[in-house]
């Protein structure tokens, strides 16, 4: 009996331990996003102001030379504005900074998605949930060695009352699949690791589940959930 209770406070403490640690490391996250919610907005207005800019002066001004200028600046503004609205402000800002990372990591990074299908989740659930999703695509896609290679596809969609989401990044080398259906993270330092698991526990929250798939040079994460 002795023998059983020193197993089961063992037990317990690890428990304890790893649940600690995942809390902090959502919380890190968390705090992340909220300051970078200040600078997008700040990001979306000037985009806002320039383009009313350029349709003022496009408006008087008749020359071709000038306005050949102007249609490439606009085309320029069009291609790095990287404000993404997808019906969801905490949607939003996650997508937003990570299409900044993609852009300046030559990840070509692709989007259909409908923000308000998540509107079930939490602030919290929905930082962890996409940033773990996207922190670990775009570090697999970056390190394609061929710029023209790296890729990230996201998806939502509603399929019999369930809400689906679906992740496809490019990637080089191998992954290895662990014995719980996880992969094998390639990041070092305490915290990493715990991105597919606190994805995996928020499908399991929501009567959902997550499955990961890695072949031909892509890597696909789905995750199914039921909204409330």
């Amino acid at each position: 009996i002795n023998f059983a209770v020193l197993v089961m406070l063992a037990l317990l403490d690890d428990f304890r331990h790893e649940n600690r640690g995942m809390h902090d490391f959502i919380s890190n996250k968390m705090r992340y996003y909220e300051m970078s919610r200040e600078g997008i907005l700040s990001l979306q207005t000037k985009c806002h102001d320039l383009k009313h800019q350029i349709a003022a002066i496009r408006s008087e001004v008749g020359k071709a030379d000038f306005t050949q200028y102007l249609d490439e600046l606009q085309a320029s503004i069009d291609e790095y504005s990287t404000v993404i609205e997808c019906g969801n402000a905490t949607v939003d800002i996650v997508l937003t900074e990570k299409n900044v990372l993609c852009l300046s990591n030559r990840v070509k990074f692709s989007y259909m998605i409908d923000g308000s299908l998540f509107r079930f989740l939490t602030e919290r659930e929905i930082y962890s949930l996409f940033g773990n999703a996207l922190d670990n695509a775009l570090e697999s896609a970056s390190k394609v060695t061929d710029p023209s290679g790296r890729m990230i596809t996201l998806k939502s969609n509603l399929r019999s009352g369930l809400v689906v989401l679906q992740v496809e990044n490019t990637y080089e080398g191998d992954r290895t699949v662990q014995e719980n259906g996880l992969f094998q993270t390639t990041k070092s330092g305490s915290g990493h690791g715990f991105g597919l698991r606190s994805i995996q526990h928020i499908a399991e929250k929501h009567q959902g589940s997550m499955s990961v798939r890695a072949e031909n040079g892509i890597f696909k994460l789905s995750v199914v959930m039921h909204p409330e």
